[in-house]
């Protein structure tokens, strides 16, 4: 069903973006700020995505303990070896 009355917002907003196709200069314009929209976009999804990773590797790196350490006889540090009862029970 047609309405009998029509919006002029509407019809102004329609002859605004028909006028800007027309219009070599604009096209440009909007060409141009289409790609570096899209430049920025792309980098921010790189930093999203690899900004995190990176952030929880650093600090991976940093808070990462130190295993103990045992002295032998001698005086000598050595990492005590691990225990195989927990990794092979049929040992």
């Amino acid at each position: 069903m047609d309405q009998p009355f029509s919006n002029p917002f509407d019809e102004m907003e329609n002859d605004g973006i028909r006028s800007f196709y027309d219009n070599k200069v604009d096209v440009r314009v909007k060409s141009k700020l289409d790609n570096t929209m899209g430049t920025i976009r792309f980098l921010s999804n790189i930093a999203d995505v690899y900004l995190s990773k990176l952030v929880d590797t650093v600090v991976g790196m940093t808070s990462h303990e130190q295993p103990i350490e045992n002295t032998d006889d001698e005086g000598i540090n050595r990492i005590s070896p691990p225990d195989t009862d927990k990794h092979y029970p049929n040992l």
